[in-house]
């Protein structure tokens, strides 16, 4: 069993529950998974979003910057001259240049 399916099969129907309430509410919920030690095997991480067609790739991009936004708010970081936050943009930067995202 990889540790994806042992996560669910410990939350599932807790995620379901919350991702019910909140829709009755008008949000959406999204739930993802990483361990500490930021190493990627198959199966061992889960991303959970929404089935409504509302969320499409532009609100999924549109969730990462507000998730950028929000926790660098919660911390107290100010992203302009952020040296973590220019490490993040010279990822993504990079990662087109070389053709891994287009």
């Amino acid at each position: 069993m990889t540790r994806a399916e042992k996560i669910l099969l410990e939350c599932g129907e807790d995620i379901s529950n919350i991702d019910r309430k909140l829709g009755k509410l008008g949000h959406y919920f999204l739930l993802y998974t990483h361990t500490y030690e930021q190493v990627n095997e198959k199966g061992k991480h889960i991303l959970s979003i929404p089935k409504d067609p509302r969320f499409d790739e532009s609100e999924f991009y549109g969730l990462l910057i507000d998730m950028i936004r929000d926790y660098a708010d919660n911390k107290g970081i100010e992203l302009k001259g952020d040296i973590m936050f220019k490490m993040f943009i010279r990822v993504l930067t990079k990662l087109e240049r070389s053709g891994d995202v287009k």
